[in-house]
């Protein structure tokens, strides 16, 4: 088994992770940047993200100053059919997801102080006295030993603070709607325009009550690609309770889409479907020494020890009423304090993303890939700050 030491473990190479390694090597700490994919990236890569969300408040302003914004130049630098957009009442980057990979691949391998161990699995995490010890993985055939004196939590799922203790989290009990997206090519941007586009959903509404399509495609919303001749279509999926009554596959709604949509269009006729990973958009959160609540986002908090902003609506994903966007009044923005980013009962514990210690409500705005970027960057001066 292999030891060493290492000033700041982080487990998730999303956004909050990527952010927090950033954060942290550049106060001159030693970091170790752990996901269980073979690559970083986290959703945005890994579910085919094209809409970043958080960047940006009500009119089209930085949110958040520092790495948010460098990312954002960044991949304008790589891309330039990247560019700032308007869905509804809110401002999102439209990039494509294979150039934020190549982005943040680059980044974290410029870094000197950030070390990426990805593909791992069997994590688990010792405490002593009330703090974070070591963290044990296995990565390949080997096994490996970090001892460290603090530790981020930004998988997401809370993985590694539930390897200490699950009654540090608060539990879903009733999951919200998960994603899937799908991206094809040669369907053109002037085929989703009014009245196309309308008339496509309808046509595949249709196609899922003809049994044409699988259930898990009504209420698909398809929308314009960051290059000429893409769409990404996407959907919201119940997730599975019961094992004996499965839902289709990714692979398996891919097809069945390429045939209907191959069909409909018939010159150009649309390229093969990527299906991106199901994702979900609710899940356990830690219990921080301040719990982030819907009042709070509603009533635009200020906190005295805030970590960053967010100005993104409450999104409701529900089985009933499909998603159900809450704004925020006055076209204001709320604050995440950092007490909500430390956890409770343990000293050197922090969290970073959509674990962050909140209410449900809170987590359905705050869990957008720019705001989890602001509280990664944080998160890491937070832990640079434990190691003094």
């Amino acid at each position: 088994m292999l030891r060493e030491y290492v000033d700041v473990v982080i487990v998730g190479a999303g956004a909050g992770g990527i952010s927090a390694a950033i954060s942290a090597a550049r106060a001159n700490a030693s970091v170790a940047l752990l996901d269980t994919r073979p690559e970083v990236g986290g959703i945005v890569t890994h579910a085919l993200i094209h809409t970043i969300a958080g960047l940006y408040d009500a009119f089209g302003g930085w949110m958040n100053e520092g790495l948010p914004v460098e990312l954002v130049e960044r991949v304008l630098l790589r891309d330039a059919d990247t560019k700032k957009r308007k869905i509804g009442k809110a401002w999102v980057l439209s990039a494509s997801p294979w150039t934020y990979r190549q982005v943040v691949e680059a980044w974290v391998a410029e870094e000197p102080g950030i070390r990426a161990f990805l593909g791992v699995n069997d994590l688990k995490v010792t405490t002593d006295g009330g703090a974070i010890s070591s963290v044990t993985f296995r990565q390949g055939g080997s096994s490996r030993v970090l001892q460290t004196r603090a530790l981020i939590d930004s998988s997401g799922h809370a993985n590694a603070v539930r390897s200490i203790d699950p009654d540090l989290l608060y539990e879903d009990p009733i999951p919200a709607l998960e994603g899937l997206i799908f991206r094809v090519r040669g369907i053109r941007s002037a085929d989703l325009a009014f009245p196309r586009g309308l008339a496509l959903r309808r046509a595949i509404a249709q196609a899922v009550v003809e049994g044409q399509l699988p259930q898990e495609c009504s209420g698909a919303w398809i929308d314009m690609g960051v290059r000429e001749d893409e769409a990404y279509i996407k959907l919201s999926v119940a997730p599975v309770r019961n094992e004996l009554a499965p839902r289709a596959t990714p692979d398996q709604i891919a097809e069945a889409m390429h045939r209907f949509l191959a069909k409909r269009f018939v010159a150009p006729r649309p390229a093969a479907i990527q299906a991106g990973e199901i994702t979900r958009r609710s899940g356990a959160r830690a219990k921080g020494e301040y719990q982030l609540t819907g009042g709070d986002v509603r009533g635009l908090a200020r906190f005295p020890d805030a970590a960053c902003k967010c100005a993104w609506p409450i999104e409701h994903w529900t089985s009933e009423r499909g998603l159900e966007l809450e704004y925020l009044e006055d076209d204001g923005y709320y604050e995440i304090p950092q007490r909500a980013l430390r956890v409770a009962g343990v000293k050197n514990l922090a969290v970073a993303g959509m674990c962050l210690s909140s209410d449900r409500v809170a987590q359905a705005s705050a869990r957008v890939s720019g705001c989890c970027w602001a509280m990664g960057e944080a998160a890491g001066s937070m832990a640079v700050g434990w190691l003094k």
